[in-house]
């Protein structure tokens, strides 16, 4: 039998589910972004919502699905979505000229996601064990 220890910082874990989460993220930023210019935005937000929600619900309760990785995989997209995606900026100088802003955006998030990769990579490499392989 399998031992899972819940909160370790020793283990890692893979799958797509915290690249679905960033994905979802994006999709989710996107539609706050152009709230204005959808027909009817609450019913994707609610809708959207209790998604995340109920997801990530699973992830704390079931113990060999790693609720980390979504919320991982949410902050990652919500970054990588503002610093690749174009029409994801708010006018946070207060000018006309929308090019300052984005570039602020994408600065900001380009150094947080350098720092949580690079934060992912060492921390992944000082807590791993060296590969061990067992015979019969």
């Amino acid at each position: 039998m399998y031992y899972y220890e819940r909160f370790s910082t020793f283990l890692a874990s893979v799958g797509a589910s915290g690249a679905l989460f960033g994905i979802f993220s994006v999709y989710f930023m996107d539609t706050i972004r152009n709230w204005n210019d959808l027909q009817k935005p609450w019913i994707p937000t609610i809708f959207n919502g209790i998604f995340a929600v109920a997801w990530l619900i699973v992830g704390i309760f079931v113990p060999i699905i790693d609720y980390m990785a979504h919320l991982g995989g949410f902050l990652i997209g919500i970054l990588s979505g503002l610093f690749i995606c174009p029409n994801l900026y708010w006018n946070i100088c207060g000018g006309n000229d929308p090019v300052k802003p984005r570039l602020i955006i994408m600065g900001i998030s380009f150094v947080f996601l350098l720092a949580f990769f690079l934060g992912g990579f060492i921390g992944f490499f000082q807590t791993t064990s060296p590969t061990v392989y067992l015979t019969n």
